[in-house]
This record gives structure tokens, sequence and C-alpha cells, in this order.
């Protein structure tokens, strides 16, 4: 055999052993824990990441309206990472939201429950309104706390009717 064919095999068999690598075995997909629920109730399982989804992730929805209070925890493969993102709303004294999202992107890294703490109130004061059919002005406004890291005031108004029908 020639130097020319010899070098044209080893690049044929090359290619078909690349070929071989990236088509026929597959990666190795990334395992994360699973659940949809309550922080009480959450039950977590094992699965395996599909497709694109390269990053694990945990995130705490909690809703706090006294004497109310509801928290909704989603773990599972996500398909992007995300920093830590803590997202803290409060329209009244009584009314808060909170968002905490983690991701990871080992096997079963989003194993551990997040928490939401009390923050401490800060220096920031915003006024707030909640009213239902009047305006809200300087009377029915009052002075509200901010706490932790809420640094910002927001405006927002919801026209029209809120109930069901």
């Amino acid at each position: 055999m020639g130097t020319q064919k010899m070098a044209t095999y080893i690049a044929v068999r090359g290619l078909l052993l690349l070929c071989l690598l990236v088509f026929i075995i597959p990666a190795k997909a990334l395992k994360c824990h699973s659940c949809l629920g309550t922080l009480k109730e959450c039950k977590l399982k094992e699965v395996t990441c599909p497709g694109r989804n390269d990053t694990c992730g945990s995130s705490l929805m909690m809703v706090k309206s006294f004497p109310i209070k509801d928290d909704t925890v989603t773990k599972g493969c996500f398909s992007s990472k995300i920093p830590h993102r803590s997202i803290s709303l409060s329209p009244s004294a009584i009314v808060k939201l909170t968002l905490e999202e983690k991701t990871c992107d080992t096997d079963l890294c989003n194993n551990e429950t997040i928490q939401v703490s009390e923050a401490k109130e800060n220096d920031l004061n915003c006024y707030s309104c909640i009213s239902s059919g009047k305006d809200c002005n300087s009377e029915t406004m009052s002075n509200l706390k901010c706490r932790g890291k809420q640094d910002k005031c927001l405006d927002i108004w919801v026209l029209g009717n809120l109930s069901k029908h």
C-alpha cells in the first residue's frame, strides 16, 4: 500500500471513529431531583434531563396575605443556568410575594430546600394603596417600610374587574 493510500485509509478510519463517538454513543445526560408541590409535601424523584436541558434548578414562590401563607416548590431540569435570583414584592403591609430561584449543573445538585427568611427593614419607604373602586390619594395611601433587598418602589395600576364573572 502506497503512502498516499495509507494516509487516506487512516483519515477515513479516524473519521468513522469520530462519527461513532459523536452520533452513536450518547452523551451522559444530567440527572436532577424533580418535584412540584408545597415545602412540606414536595416528594423528590430522580429524573434524567432530556435534550438541551443542561441545568438543575429549584424555585420557591411564596405568597403571604394574613392569615394565608401559600408556597409552591418546583424542582427539575432547566434549559439555561441563571444565577441565584431573589424577587420580593410587598404591595401592602400584610401582602408579600417572594420568588427564590437557584440553578446548578452537576448530577442531583438541586436537593437543598430553599428558604425565605424574614428580612429586616431597610431605609427605603414606599407609599402603598390597594383600593377597590376608590382612587388612591393622600388619604388612602399608607407608608410602607421596605425590607431586605427591596430597593425600588413600584407603581402598578390594574384596570377593570378582577372578579371571575
